[in-house]
């Protein structure tokens, strides 16, 4: 099946937005345990800054989530990194037709 170019387009600037950050907090494939740990407790701190509220369970989950989906992110080729986007961005902009045929 063909790619959609609008559903393509919206999956670079993705991509590109996740590098940006895994470059950003210095994130690599081998990221261990305490270092995801690390992070999520300093992204959870300023979090709780902005909102001006304590650190939550939810929002502790939410960061870790996060945190680990950029750390498999930083571990993929370039195509793969642009197909996981592609597959992420998809329903959210391509046209019925689209859809349907993806479907069969």
């Amino acid at each position: 099946m063909e790619q959609n170019q609008q559903v393509l387009a919206t999956a670079f600037r993705k991509a590109k937005a996740k590098i940006k950050k895994i470059e950003e907090f210095r994130i690599t494939p081998d990221f261990t345990d305490d270092q995801i740990d690390d992070l999520v407790i300093k992204l959870c701190q300023i979090k709780a800054l902005e909102l001006n509220e304590p650190v939550t369970a939810l929002m502790t989950r939410g960061q870790t989530y996060y945190v680990e989906l950029l750390v498999e992110f930083s571990g993929m080729t370039p195509e793969e990194k642009l197909d996981s986007e592609y597959e992420n961005s998809f329903a959210d902009s391509a046209s019925k037709e689209d859809m349907l045929s993806a479907l069969s």
